[in-house]
């Protein structure tokens, strides 16, 4: 856009990272259109750019990056560090799964943009960096030769984040969920009903539940705890608390009710892990994780020291 540009004019951009987020969020999420070739279509350049543009583009509401062939080495690695910050969160909070990947670089992005238009400020700042779409392809016909080769080395770079995020939706269209569910007191089952505050030597009852569709899943879930870490993740051996088989016919779900006995006191992460068959040659396709708070048993002067 021409400098000096009111309105929407200047921030054509974000619009457009706007309307592209809200495209992959629709592909990747509603029923008929998850299922085909559009959410790749639409899943591969949103996270190999847009989420390192709106973070570019919060950072540097000026345009200080130098030229279009600057913009793009910016937008790539941005979202290298996107992804990586995203999936580094989730793997001590929901676990490392397609639908929260999405919904962190949806939320980051969108909060990138808000910043990035605050930034910019209202009215038009003439100086406010926008992208003028007329100029691109002359632009990136004059670009130095280090400008380009830096931009394939990033986009070579950001291209294995790419595929950590777009492999493992390949089990989504078989195994749909992995859920875990408490008793509420009128006896019905609920995801914020499952306890908490545990007692070491004492049962406390949960339920996991998983469902799938598209074919029959035939499977494995294992459960573990293990011990948090001061840094806010975990540490120390995994403990075995229970494992049992599934097998799901297409379209339905299961729902199995289990006892957790925890044998160590401090607080601790709960993790499910569901597996397509065999667990030892396998990766789990599914893992949730509940953070719990394990208490001395009041009959005991002390814990037990198991890992």
């Amino acid at each position: 856009m021409d400098e000096g540009a009111d309105g929407w004019g200047k921030d054509a951009d974000l619009l457009a990272v706007g309307v592209a987020a809200a495209l992959v969020a629709v592909s990747a999420t509603v029923p008929g259109v998850r299922e085909t070739p559009l959410r790749i279509l639409l899943g591969v350049p949103f996270v190999l750019l847009v989420p390192g543009y709106a973070l570019a583009a919060a950072l540097f509401p000026e345009g200080e990056a130098d030229g279009w062939l600057g913009w793009l080495p910016l937008s790539v690695g941005g979202s290298v560090v996107a992804v990586t910050a995203v999936s580094l969160a989730l793997e001590v909070t929901w676990g490392f799964e397609f639908g929260p990947v999405l919904a962190g670089l949806l939320l980051l992005t969108v909060g990138a943009v808000g910043v990035a238009w605050v930034r910019r400020g209202r009215p038009t700042r003439p100086s406010a960096f926008a992208v003028d779409f007329r100029r691109v392809l002359s632009v990136i016909g004059g670009g130095s030769a280090l400008s380009v080769v830096l931009t394939l080395v990033v986009v070579a770079t950001a291209v294995g984040a790419v595929g950590v995020v777009l492999t493992e939706p390949t089990e989504s269209a078989t195994v749909t969920e992995l859920y875990v569910l408490g008793e509420r007191p009128d006896g019905t089952l609920s995801a914020g009903a499952y306890p908490t505050n545990l007692t070491v030597g004492e049962p406390a009852t949960y339920v996991v539940g998983a469902g799938t569709e598209g074919e029959r899943f035939d499977g494995t879930i294992v459960v573990t705890l293990r011990q948090a870490a001061p840094d806010g993740g975990v540490q120390g051996e995994r403990s075995l608390v229970d494992r049992f088989a599934v097998d799901i016919d297409a379209g339905e779900s299961r729902r199995i009710e289990h006892a957790v006995t925890p044998q160590t006191v401090g607080t601790q992460r709960l993790t499910y892990r569901l597996y397509r068959g065999d667990p030892a040659s396998n990766p789990a396709v599914r893992e949730v994780h509940v953070w719990v708070d394990v208490a001395e048993s009041s009959g005991n002067g002390t814990a037990d020291a198991a890992g």
